[in-house]
């Protein structure tokens, strides 16, 4: 029997494989991560200063969500003297986020 055949209890690779993309869904499940989304891919590149407009929230709970977007693979930051500007380069993260804030759910 092939790994990818046997039950979900019994096919660890494939289980860890799910439980990794479920962390993408619970990643932009968070109404605040969402939003923070939607705000970097319409400006392409932006601030934690400029972002504290999402659900509002505080500066400090924007930036420790920036940085599990950012754990996560779907920001990319970039210092520039004292500020720290963030984008989203992966495409198919970026389509994703589109595509939900698209639905008409």
């Amino acid at each position: 029997m092939k790994q990818n055949d046997l039950p979900l209890s019994e096919n660890e690779t494939h289980r860890k494989e799910l439980e990794a993309k479920a962390e993408i869904l619970k990643a932009l499940a968070n109404p605040v991560r969402l939003c923070l989304m939607e705000q970097i891919i319409k400006r392409d590149e932006t601030t934690v200063s400029d972002l504290v407009t999402c659900m509002g929230a505080r500066q400090s709970l924007i930036s420790q969500y920036l940085g599990r977007l950012r754990s996560l693979g779907f920001v990319e930051s970039r210092k520039s003297g004292n500020l720290v500007y963030y984008s989203c380069k992966n495409k198919a993260v970026r389509d994703l986020v589109e595509y939900i804030l698209e639905s008409n759910i």
